[in-house]
């Protein structure tokens, strides 16, 4: 047998055996210096031990003892509760007489699963540790020739799902429990060789029903049968054709090498390049070129006439130089900046990126914290222990964190990060994070904080509850296929009482699916009927898209398809308009009508024919009375270069972008092209990457100062541009352990004085105190019950009592009674508000019942016009993605507003928040400053003075406001458009009520986040948000936080596409509230097909002690998350069936990439009909 193995990289493997010719040890290095680590097997009799050893350390990797019969198995696994024992399981297996067997496996938590086979040895049922049992059915069938078919049925459901399979064993039709299938077709045996039997045509249930409704995919092959060809029907006759073609060609980086070129619709999109030593790659992409290469090994081989030692002979290897465990991995972007990865002994020990022409270091830098080489951008180095366990990772900013130490079975116990803060983590017996223990902080009241977070399992692995401290007690409810059917959360229940099945005193969200199908029908908040008894909140068509939507008040909308894509929207309360989509050949929105008559809006996009980007977008309101267009432009790199607004040729306003050479926006022009002198210009902190230090205007300048060991703001400061500045506005923040503000220094000539205030914060994170130490009537104290709902807040001396019902929405504020209509939209709390049938505000009266503000949307709903006191005013806005770029006063230009970075650090990463640069009206341009959380603290004219200043509470509402324009601008708190009558902040889903602190209305994403609604969502674009997200997060290893990762996401699609797309994270930055009302947070991801509320993945994630893109790449967090809202039980079992095939060939350890694994995930299961 195999004795030796030498890889590419250097690591060798040495296989020790017995005189029985079993392996016994592995030695395993990952150089030729580097230290081994021993794999040791034990046979013992009819025990089998297998231990890991560094020489120091011994750690069990199992144990297992098997009876003489060898149907009895029991288990030892890793220590992964920190009890010192080792974990046990057991696996027994029982033969029926003439049926198969029967395999239970008890796993260390006691749970047990059942499996039971056929005599082939193929699967009859399994059991899951809840007692719920899937069938698996075959037979044969006599359809299209004949076959065998396969019916798996869903636990305690009448859900199934048949497959029936030709001759061949070819999957030909896919039914389903309430009589509806999809099919696919091959090409005959007569076809071209290439294709011969392969898959031609695939049509969804859909379109088998109604030609044209669905979708209907057709694949080609070339001569060598390799796919190189798909082509999608889109709506009004047109196709959609994705075309590949490979070959191998003479490049002069790569030399000889193996070419992929990819077209759509016969426009080269792509090119990609791979050496054939699979070192180095190229790709050329409509938005430049990118490459990665690594070092080589020089390898010599013994010939004649060498002196060859024993044991060897001519064409062995002889000398490997330049690899044993070290190689560089130098990549280098479209836009030119460079990334440099360090290996040694086998591992990445650093990575270092720098900007566009910079020099890369040849070595690895001996101090990644004091790095003087031009043009370094950032950069973090890692060590490991013997086992390939982290031990410390160093950023090239913030310092150090160090990763103390680990279970037996690899679960982190605790981390110190820079700046001497621990968190450390327990785990249960299947090794999932039961508690996390941040680090201590004090309420309010200076009493210590233990700051502790637990969860509870149920047997199958999903999270049943959460409670602790910074977070509300929850309590989960899944059905039999595991998919989440209610929600607990309580208003009084002690703070740190585990919630359990039998605790009393909750509100209940329920969900209910479909019986046959497993889709979404009803979601019902406490209080609401959840007996499935009424009409569906939801109804599908055949393919699973969603046709209705159902409001408790009683409105319909209706969605209708066309080859699979939205094709129109229509409400049925008679006032909403409905929505018209048309598409162009390559699937993007090419026009959108809202409405007819005199009130029709169109939205019309054109697109460059060469690099495929939306060129232009004309937007007509009010039947064409109000027409404007917005023309973009963009550089060599498609990146985003600016835009001019223009009626007819006449140029309104216009903005314009310059970049720095490590990629980063570095200027901001207020016309096009970017001038010589661009009025804004951004500045970034050393070794960040990214993190805006200075900005740069024509009245001001802003200084950001950041804390040295976290990426905490600790400064920002306002100045003038004074040849002595002077500061107008100056902010200082000092935060505790978990980065949670505890006070605020304010300074400035801005302010009539100097003052502090102190923040003060319950066990749940939510701000109970906001003091001020010279002036008592800003003093704030709020109370808040279990859920998160006010029940009184003090304003100096006065205070307000609130009661909340079951719903968490508020009945009664200070005495005076609210309403809400079915649907939990505030409908009077003195003043009166009306929605349309998408729940958006369209019109506020005051309490005696006159009408002050009425609003329109537009079929993204963005506000297109606000009409004050029935008319007298009408202002309506342009948009750029979800910035408003132009205001006008009954058609005529009043407002133009230019933006950059916000607070997320890109374009519109936070929604605008802290972004905008500059108001213009009355031929004057002013200048907005911004206190740390991105609220407007000044307006300056052109000279730098104060024209306009305010104040805010915690929670938005403003407390002083003075200057002699202060009544002209609107964007204050959040950077959000205040609307002094109706006293709302609009966020651009719903609107805010900064005296309550609460939105009048639910979350709109509330439906958005369940996989029911995504069908609505144009596919195309969906799965493209998808992928590159997914991507992302697999490239980088959860490098990234959520909203960064989004980000980068939405960032690499274009503006219609971003359009179609629900970014929540543009509305939700309320950041004192974690929780909507409802009880949960809401933004989505999506794993495996299924989509994930951010609350649910979160915690989830936390759970398992890592972040929620690092919990895709384990495969237990992966499957815990996926459990706590699936899709149906087929498509959760092809996912972990598909992420388990793939990960033999596709993850980086296979030799595969993140991107390799996502498609090969996405193939397998769109194969499946997932």
């Amino acid at each position: 047998g195999l004795e030796f193995k030498r890889e590419r990289s250097g690591a060798t493997t040495t296989y020790s055996k017995d005189i029985l010719k079993r392996t016994y040890r592995v030695t395993s290095k990952r150089s030729s210096t580097g230290a081994s680590v021993y794999t040791t097997t034990a046979y013992d009799g009819l025990t089998t031990t297998v231990n890991r050893n560094d020489g120091t350390t011994t750690l069990l990797v199992s144990e297992s003892t098997k009876t003489l019969s060898g149907l009895s198995t029991t288990y030892k696994y890793p220590d992964a509760d920190g009890d010192s024992q080792h974990e046990t399981g057991s696996r027994i297996t029982v033969h029926n007489t003439g049926s198969g067997s029967t395999t239970t496996n008890t796993a260390p938590d006691g749970s047990t699963t059942v499996t039971v086979t056929y005599m082939d040895g193929s699967t009859k049922s399994s059991t899951d540790q809840a007692s719920n049992t899937t069938s698996y059915d075959k037979g044969t069938h006599a359809l299209s020739g004949g076959g065998l078919y396969s019916l798996v049925t869903a636990p305690n459901t009448t859900q199934s799902t048949k497959t029936y399979r030709d001759q061949l064993g070819r999957p030909f039709r896919t039914e389903y429990a309430d009589g509806n299938h999809s099919e696919m077709s091959y090409y005959a045996q007569t076809a071209a060789a290439g294709a011969r039997g392969k898959l031609h045509i695939t049509k969804d249930a859909d379109e088998v029903t109604l030609a044209d409704s669905g979708t209907h995919t057709s694949y080609g092959y070339n001569a060598e049968g390799e796919r190189n060809s798909v082509t999608t029907q889109l709506p009004d006759d047109q196709t959609l054709v994705q075309t590949t073609d490979s070959d191998v060609v003479s490049d002069g980086m790569l030399g000889v090498c193996f070419r992929t070129r990819s077209y759509t619709n016969g426009v080269l999109v792509s090119t990609s390049l791979r050496s054939s030593d699979g070192y180095s790659s190229k790709t050329t992409t409509l938005a430049g070129t990118s490459s990665s290469s690594r070092t080589v090994p020089l390898i010599t081989y013994y010939e004649q006439g060498d002196t060859i030692p024993q044991g060897k002979q001519i064409g062995d290897i002889k000398t490997i130089d330049g690899t044993d465990g070290k190689w560089e991995v130098t990549s280098v972007a479209a836009d030119g900046t460079q990334q440099k990865q360090f290996y040694s002994d086998g591992l990445m020990k650093s990575a270092v990126s720098f900007e566009s022409g910079a020099t890369l270091p040849s070595t690895a830098l001996a101090d990644i914290t004091n790095v003087t080489d031009t043009g370094f951008i950032t950069g973090a180095s890692v060590i490991y222990d013997a086992f390939g366990r982290t031990t410390s990772r160093t950023d090239a900013r913030t310092g150090t964190v160090t990763y103390n130490s680990y279970r037996e079975n690899g679960g982190l116990v605790s981390m110190t990060d820079a700046g001497s803060r621990t968190t450390s983590y327990e785990y249960d017996k299947m090794g999932r994070t039961i508690q996390v223990n941040a680090p201590d902080t004090v309420d309010s009241s200076s009493n210590t904080l233990a700051n502790i977070t637990y969860t509870s399992y149920y047997p199958t692995g999903q999270v049943k509850a959460t409670w602790g401290d910074q977070t509300y007690a929850r309590f989960n409810v899944y059905d039999s296929l595991n998919r989440l059917t209610e929600l607990r959360t309580y208003q009084n229940l002690a703070h740190g009482t585990e919630p359990t099945s039998a605790t009393t005193g909750f509100a209940k969200t329920a969900w209910i699916y479909d019986g046959q199908r497993g889709w979404l029908l009803e979601k019902n908040y406490d209080g609401e009927t959840d007996d499935g008894s009424t009409d569906p909140d939801y109804t599908y068509t055949s393919a699973g898209r969603l046709l209705t939507r159902t409001w408790e008040r009683g409105i319909t909308t209706t969605y209708s398809y066309e080859n699979g894509m939205l094709a129109s929207t229509a409400y049925s309360d008679g006032t909403t308009p409905g929505v018209v989509y048309t598409y162009d050949s390559y699937g993007r929105v090419a026009t959108v009508t809202q409405g007819a008559g005199a009130a029709q809006n169109v939205h019309t996009y054109s697109y460059d024919a060469s690099t495929l980007q939306l060129d232009s977008e004309t937007i007509s309101y009010a039947n064409a009375t109000h027409v404007r267009t917005i023309d973009r432009h963009y550089d060599s790199l498609l990146r985003p270069e600016g835009y001019e607004l223009k009626t007819g040729s006449t140029v309104e306003t216009a903005v314009s972008y310059g970049y720095d050479n490590a990629g980063r926006l570095h200027q901001v022009g207020t016309s096009y092209p970017l001038p010589t002198s661009p009025e804004f210009t951004y500045g970034y902190l050393a070794e960040s990457g990214g993190m805006v230090e200075t900005v740069t205007g024509p009245a001001h300048s802003v200084t950001n100062t950041y804390a040295s060991d976290r990426n905490v703001l600790a400064q920002k400061k306002n100045e003038d541009l004074a040849t002595t500045p002077a500061t107008v506005s100056h902010f200082t923040y000092s935060v505790n352990a978990l980065g949670q503000r505890e006070s605020q220094t304010t300074a400035g000539t801005a302010f009539s004085s100097s003052f502090v205030r102190s923040f003060g914060y319950d066990a749940k994170g939510q701000v109970v105190s906001d003091n001020h130490d010279t002036n008592n009537a800003f003093d704030r104290t709020y109370a808040f019950d279990g859920i998160g709902n006010r029940t009184s807040a003090t304003e100096n001396t006065t205070t307000v009592n609130y009661t909340a019902n079951s719903k968490n929405q508020y009945s009664t504020v200070g005495g005076t009674s609210r309403t809400h209509d079915t649907d939990g939209n505030l409908t009077n709390d003195g003043k009166t508000y009306i929605y349309d049938a998408e729940n958006r505000l369209i019109e506020v009266k005051d309490t005696g019942g006159n009408t002050v503000e009425q609003y329109e949307y537009d079929y993204l709903s963005r506000r297109i016009t606000r009409s004050v006191y029935g008319g007298a005013t009408v202002q309506s806005f342009i948009y750029d993605g979800w910035n408003p770029i132009a205001m006008y006063n009954a058609g005529a230009l009043s407002q133009t507003y230019t933006w950059g970075k916000d607070l997320s650090g890109s374009m519109q990463g936070a929604g605008g928040v802290g972004g905008l640069l500059e108001v213009s009206f009355n031929s004057n341009s002013y200048y907005p400053t911004y206190d740390g959380n991105g609220n407007v603290s000044e307006y300056l004219d052109s000279s730098g003075s104060v024209v306009a200043h305010f104040e805010y509470d915690a929670f938005g509402k403003t407390v002083v406001e003075n200057g002699t324009l202060a009544g002209n601008f609107f964007h204050r708190f959040s950077t959000k458009q205040w609307n002094p009558l109706a006293e709302l902040y609009y966020y651009g889903y719903r609107f805010y009520a900064p005296e309550t602190g609460r939105w009048i209305n639910r979350d709109p994403i509330s439906d958005l986040g369940s996989v029911a609604y995504r069908a609505s969502m144009p596919e195309l674009v969906q799965r493209k948000f998808e992928m590159l997200a997914t991507e992302i997060a697999l490239k980088f290893r959860g490098a990234f936080k959520y909203d960064e990762l989004i980000q980068k996401a939405y960032d690499a699609m274009s503006l219609e596409e971003r359009n179609l797309l629900n970014m929540y994270l543009t509305v939700f930055n309320n950041t004192t509230n974690l929780f909507d009302a409802d009880g949960r947070a809401a933004p989505v991801i999506v794993v495996g097909g299924v989509a994930i509320t951010l609350g649910i993945a979160e915690t989830v994630a936390a759970s398992f002690g890592v972040s929620v893109f690092c919990c895709l790449l384990m495969p237990d967090c992966r499957a815990a998350m996926i459990a706590a809202m699936s899709e149906a039980a087929r498509c959760l079992a092809v996912s972990n069936q598909c992420i388990a095939d793939c990960s033999d060939t596709a993850l980086p350890t296979k030799g595969g990439d993140g991107w390799d694994f996502y498609k090969c995930v996405r193939r397998c299961m769109e194969a499946h009909g997932c």
